[in-house]
């Protein structure tokens, strides 16, 4: 009995130690060979200068998904080019039954003038979270050649707007100026049609247009009558006629060039127009009538004077070159 037993135990430690010899045998014989390694390749070797080119760099490993840890991708070392975006990405699989790791980063290259651009290589760290040390890998240099700008359909009809609109802007520009200019000179024109005109013809003109001397308001046209009157002395002698009684007018006027008959004829226009005005009487039309005469006598007169003193001036002048 007891030889029995002390073979079931014999027995069943073989057996246990066989298991376990396997088990030990399975976990420390991977089918597998842990290694890392970087690649570089650019989507063209040709890029024009207003495109872009994508650097690709890919960082993968098989075996243990957590064997390694990307530390640091620098940004590649460029000339005549420059980085205008980025993007990584990752992908975990299995190819024909073994694991795989691939990292993937992306730069947007941008040229900066024609000519060659050069990619030197890329540094990668990463740590080996096994023996917990840090590494390098170095892409490969590539090149590629920056061309003339080309234009897609679209590009060409925005660029096609853009020139109807720098178009249309400059013949808008262009019509603005002639009208401008036209404007310019049509106030040219009126400043010296209007210098051509002398005070006592523009202020005949005025003394046709607003006074009716058939107009059943009698009062309201020796107040037009005024005011012109008094409106062409101010302009003509300086004065502030218009505030002035009609005596202070006349003995200013007394120290002007104006003959005596155009001051007796200004007095008495301005004399009754006042009474006219303040009397609050209906006026005949006889009277009326006069002041309106001697209002056109007042400009023909004076315009005369001037002419006679322009004319006499001239004379002198004439003689004396003589």
């Amino acid at each position: 009995m007891l030889k029995t037993r002390v073979l079931i135990l014999l027995v069943l430690l073989i057996l246990s130690n066989f298991l376990y010899g396997q088990d030990s045998t399975a976990l420390n014989t991977p089918n597998y060979k842990s290694e890392i390694k970087a690649s570089v390749s650019i989507d063209t070797r040709e890029v024009p200068q207003n495109k872009t080119a994508v650097l690709n760099i890919e960082v993968s490993w098989q075996g243990d998904f957590d064997r390694f840890e990307i530390a640091r991708v620098e940004n590649p070392l460029l000339t005549n080019l420059e980085v205008v975006g980025n993007a990584s990405s990752n992908w975990v699989g299995e190819v024909d039954g073994i694991k795989e790791v691939v990292k993937k980063y992306e730069f947007d290259l941008k040229p900066e003038s024609l000519g060659m651009a050069y990619i030197d290589g890329t540094f990668i760290e990463y740590i080996d979270l096994k023996t917990e040390r840090s590494h390098k890998l170095v892409t490969n240099r590539l090149e590629l050649e920056v061309v003339s700008p080309v234009f897609e359909g679209s590009q060409n009809n925005v660029m096609l707007l853009m020139l109807v609109v720098l178009v249309l802007m400059s013949f808008s520009g262009g019509v603005l100026l002639l009208i401008k200019r036209k404007k310019m000179k049509e106030a040219e024109l009126k400043e010296q049609q209007d210098a051509a005109i002398s005070y006592e013809e523009k202020f005949q003109v005025k003394l046709k247009e607003d006074v009716d001397l058939n107009a059943s308001d009698g009062t309201g046209q020796f107040v037009a009558i005024s005011k012109i009157v008094r409106g062409y002395i101010a302009e003509k002698y300086d004065l502030v006629a218009m505030e002035m009684t009609y005596s202070d007018i006349t003995k200013a006027l007394e120290k002007t060039s104006i003959n005596g008959d155009a001051i007796t004829h200004i007095e008495e226009v301005l004399q009754k127009c006042d009474v006219a005005k303040f009397s609050g009487v209906q006026v005949e039309k006889n009277n009326l009538e006069r002041v309106y005469t001697l209002a056109e006598e007042i400009l023909k007169q004076t315009g005369n004077n001037v002419s006679g003193e322009q004319a006499d001036e001239k004379e002198e002048t004439h003689s004396t070159v003589n």
